[in-house]
C-alpha cells in the first residue's frame, strides 16, 4: 500500500506504508517541474537516489515531464510513524505523506543485533559510508583503479603472479578460493561463501555456471567435481543472477549487484556478457545499473536471436533490443524478480515483484500500463517477492512474499496456473523461515510444476 500526500498540487505518493528499519521508500510524484527537490524526513534532509529523475548533491531534478521515482533507505529510523517531505527549492511546491517504520526481528537487543547477519551488513555500512549517508558513485571505478595500482601495471587484463613474502615482510596463508569452517573446529562442518545464482547448459547438463555474492561467476563441466573462476577481473564480482540464452549455450549473461536491502548492495556494475562460454566478457549497462542490484536477467522466449531481453533491478524493471548494450526503464520500482510468459495469442505477459505482484503485456510492439496484481491470497505490507516458473509448462508460476512481521519471514507462497491470471496459496513450510531479506528463491522443476524448492 501506499500513502499519499494530502496537499493540493504536485502528487506525492510513499510506499510502502509499512517498512521495517533499513528497508527503502519508493517516492511517486507528478506535477513537480523541473526544479530541485530535497527530501525531508521528521525534518532532516535524507540521501536519495533516482530511478525516475536526475541525482543532485543533495537531492534530485525530476524529469522533463515534472516525474519522479526516488528511491530513499530509513536506515537510522527509530519504529513508530515519520513524517516525510518533498520540499521544491524554487517555488513553493511541497508534497508531505506519513510512513511507518517496523522493527526487525531482535532490533529491540543492540547486542545481539550486531551479531545478527542484518547488523553484520549495517555494521559493515556504517564502517564505511555513515559519513557520507550513501555509498558513493564512482566507488566501483575507484576501487579498480586502485586494484590495478597494487596489481603492478594498469594496462593487464591477466592475472599477476606475486612472489611469496618473506621475513621480515609480511606474510599471508592462502585460504581461498576453498571452503572455510563454521567456527576453529573443522568437525563443525565447511562452507563457502553465498551463491545467489546457479545456470546449467541446457545441451550439456555437466556444465554449470555459478555466481557467488562476492566471488564473480565459476564455471565447471564435469557436473561439479572442479571448478574454474571466470569473471576473476571485471569490474564487478558480486553475481546476482545468471541465464543462459535458449538458442545458443555459449551466449551466458550475469547480472551484477546483490541484496536490494536499501543500505549496501555488494557493488553492481551492470551486466557481464559472454558469447564463448564464459572465457571473456563484455560489460554493459554500467552508466544504467552502477552500484545498484540486477536480480533476474530473462530472454524473450519468442525471439531466436537473444537480442531482446528484459531485467529486474532495484531500479525497476528494463528493456533490452540489442544484445543488453542498451536498456530502456519499462517500470521504476525496487524489482525483485520477474518472470515472462508467452501467451495464448503470441503476446509476452510480465510478472515483477515489486513489493507485490505486478504485470504489463507487449502486444503489436507496445507495453501496456503496468497494473499491481490484487488476489485475496496475497499478504499484506510485504517486503521482497521472489517466483519461480516451471520451465515446461510456463504458465505455473509460484510467488514468494517476505513479510516485514512476526515471527515467520515467510508470508505466504501462492502459485497461478494460468500465467498470472488467478492465483491460490499453496501453503508453506512449517518451520519458521529467517533471513529472507538477502536469502530467499522459489525454483520450480523444469518438467515437473508439482515441485517447488524454497
Amino acid at each position: 500500500m501506499a500513502a499519499e500526500s494530502r496537499r493540493k498540487g504536485p502528487s506525492l505518493t510513499v510506499a510502502p506504508e509499512r517498512a521495517r528499519s533499513g528497508d527503502r521508500l519508493t517516492l511517486r510524484g507528478s506535477g513537480w517541474g523541473a526544479c530541485r527537490c530535497r527530501v525531508l524526513i521528521d525534518g532532516a534532509s535524507r540521501i536519495v537516489r533516482p530511478a525516475v529523475g536526475h541525482a543532485t548533491r543533495d537531492g534530485f531534478v525530476p524529469d522533463a515531464h515534472g516525474r519522479f521515482v526516488v528511491l530513499v533507505p530509513t536506515l537510522g529510523l527509530a519504529p513508530g510513524r515519520h513524517r516525510l517531505e518533498v520540499v521544491a527549492e524554487a517555488g513553493d511546491a511541497r508534497g508531505t505523506a506519513s510512513f511507518h517504520v517496523v522493527p526487525r526481528r531482535g532490533e529491540k537487543d543492540r547486542e545481539r543485533e550486531r551479531e545478527a547477519p542484518w547488523g553484520r551488513e549495517v555494521e559493515l555500512w556504517r564502517r564505511r559510508f555513515a559519513h557520507l549517508g550513501d555509498v558513493p558513485a564512482g566507488m566501483i571505478a575507484t576501487r579498480r583503479r586502485a586494484l590495478k595500482t597494487l596489481r603492478g601495471a594498469a594496462d593487464r587484463t591477466g592475472p599477476v603472479v606475486l612472489d611469496r613474502p618473506v621475513s621480515p615482510g609480511c606474510n599471508w596463508t592462502c585460504l581461498g578460493p576453498g571452503p572455510g569452517y563454521n567456527g576453529g573446529d573443522p568437525q563443525d562442518g565447511v562452507y563457502s561463501g553465498k551463491v545467489r545464482a546457479l545456470a546449467i547448459d541446457p545441451t550439456a547438463p555437466d556444465t554449470v555456471y555459478v555466481g557467488a555474492s562476492g566471488g564473480g561467476v565459476w564455471k565447471t563441466t564435469d557436473a561439479g567435481a572442479t571448478w574454474t573462476p571466470k569473471s576473476d577481473f571485471q569490474s564487478s564480482l558480486a553475481i546476482g543472477t545468471l541465464t543462459i540464452d535458449p538458442n545458443d549455450h555459449l551466449h551466458v549473461v550475469a547480472g551484477t549487484g546483490v541484496d536490494p536491502v536499501g543500505i549496501l548492495d555488494y557493488y553492481g556494475n551492470g551486466l557481464l556478457v559472454s558469447t564463448d562460454g564464459g572465457d571473456s566478457w563484455t560489460e554493459t549497462g554500467s552508466a544504467t545499473f552502477q552500484r545498484e542490484t540486477i536480480s533476474r536477467v530473462l530472454f524473450d522466449p519468442r525471439d531466436t536471436t537473444g537480442r531482446h531481453m528484459l531485467l529486474s533491478s532495484s531500479l525497476g524493471v528494463y528493456e533490452s533490443g540489442d544484445g543488453g548494450l542498451n536498456w530502456t526503464q519499462l517500470y521504476a520500482g525496487q524489482a525483485t524478480d520477474l518472470a515472462l510468459v508467452v501467451m495464448p495469442d503470441g503476446s509476452l505477459k510480465a510478472i515483477a515483484g515489486i513489493q507485490g505482484l505486478y504485470t504489463s503485456t507487449l502486444s503489436g510492439g507496445a507495453w501496456s500500463t503496468w497494473t499491481q496484481i490484487v488476489d485475496p491470497s496475497f499478504p499484506p505490507h510485504v517486503a521482497r517477492v521472489v517466483v519461480g516458473q516451471c520451465a515446461g509448462s510456463p504458465s505455473v508460476i509460484y510467488a514468494g512474499f517476505e513479510g516485514i512481521a512476526g515471527a515467520d519471514d515467510l508470508a505466504a507462497i501462492v502459485k497461478t496456473t494460468d500465467g498470472g491470471g488467478s492465483w491460490a496459496s499453496v501453503g508453506k513450510p512449517a518451520s519458521p523461515s529467517s533471513q529472507l531479506w538477502h536469502a530467499f528463491h522459489v525454483t520450480v522443476h523444469p518438467t515437473d510444476p508439482d515441485t517447488v524448492f524454497y
